[in-house]
């Protein structure tokens, strides 16, 4: 029957859009979970740099020093 066509054909488009919404959903769990391990990369590089800079600052205070200014 007519009706049972469109509950069939319904009913795949529904299995089609619930998988496309659960790629969705582990594609939007993938993207976060990088952005967090970007953000924590960020964040390391930020400490380093604060690191190398007062290195940096030391080593020419120490260098203006033994140079007898």
């Amino acid at each position: 029957m007519y009706s049972e066509s469109i509950e069939s054909t319904l009913r795949a488009e529904l299995a089609t859009v619930l998988g496309k919404l659960r790629d969705t959903e582990l594609d939007l769990e993938d993207a976060t979970r990088s952005r967090r391990d970007l953000q924590q990369q960020v964040q390391q590089l930020e400490v380093y740099r604060e690191a190398v800079l007062q290195d940096n600052n030391y080593l020419k205070v120490a260098s203006f020093i033994d140079r007898g200014h």
